[in-house]
């Protein structure tokens, strides 16, 4: 994304532009920290500091929006936070306007107090149509809020745009990139619930390159993506194609 905002190539371009005094040029040859390399191979992350130092608000002063992608509240969902449906509210007001402005509402039950609107098919196409990293984030937000309020009618709204962003965020300049990772991860967030019994359901994974439109797709990214799941004992995910 750091490269994706400054239009520079490398974590080497990038480190040259944003802390030139720590790259140092002599007959042995470039000597630097190499630190945003580790950023870019995500063997290590930036931790949040918000002093001088702090690697995020460095890239932000630098190259603005870079800061709200790092900070996005998809990254706690992801990793299996335990948050209950306030929190969950919460995290969707600090989403993007466009988007805030679709799912939260002043006029709730206490007036003047943000609350979550009474969602609609209406509302998840409007999600649809921004086609948003952010629009995706409060769609792995309400996949865990339905999760909270046992919502049969919410999963259904939620798992359908997901599918529908799909393909979308695939080819938007922001997320075509990485999108085989990010959504592997949301995939395990969005499962489809299926009914044994009264009070009793089953989670069922559907994977995102069984769609249809990432039919062409699987063999360039299958082998990138082997061992994310070997590494995360998913399981009959990507095997064929590690090595």
């Amino acid at each position: 994304m750091l490269k994706l905002r400054s239009g520079l190539p490398s974590a080497y371009a990038i480190e040259k532009a944003l802390e030139p005094h720590l790259v140092r040029i002599s007959a042995d040859g470039v000597n630097r920290p190499r630190k945003w390399d580790s950023y870019e191979r995500g063997t290590r992350v930036p931790k949040r500091n918000h002093d001088p130092k702090d690697s995020v608000d460095l890239a932000e002063r630098h190259f603005p929006g870079t800061a709200s992608w790092f900070d996005n509240p998809i990254w706690d969902v992801l990793k299996g936070a335990n948050l209950d449906r306030w929190a969950l509210q919460r995290q969707l007001q600090t989403l993007s306007l466009p988007v805030v402005d679709v799912l939260i509402t002043t006029e709730g039950s206490i007036k003047g107090q943000a609350d979550l609107v009474q969602l609609t098919d209406e509302h998840f196409d409007r999600l649809v149509a921004l086609g948003s990293f952010d629009a995706l984030a409060a769609i792995a937000i309400l996949a865990k809020l339905s999760e909270e309020t046992a919502s049969h009618e919410l999963r259904d709204m939620v798992l359908d745009c997901y599918a529908r962003l799909q393909p979308i965020l695939a080819d938007a300049p922001e997320t075509c990139v990485h999108y085989p990772e990010l959504f592997t991860y949301v995939d395990q967030v969005c499962q489809y619930w299926v009914v044994l019994s009264p009070g009793k359901r089953m989670n069922m994974r559907l994977f995102w390159h069984g769609q249809k439109w990432a039919k062409n797709r699987i063999d360039y990214f299958g082998p990138r993506l082997a061992g994310m799941y070997r590494a995360n004992d998913w399981g009959n995910g990507w095997e064929k194609w590690l090595k």
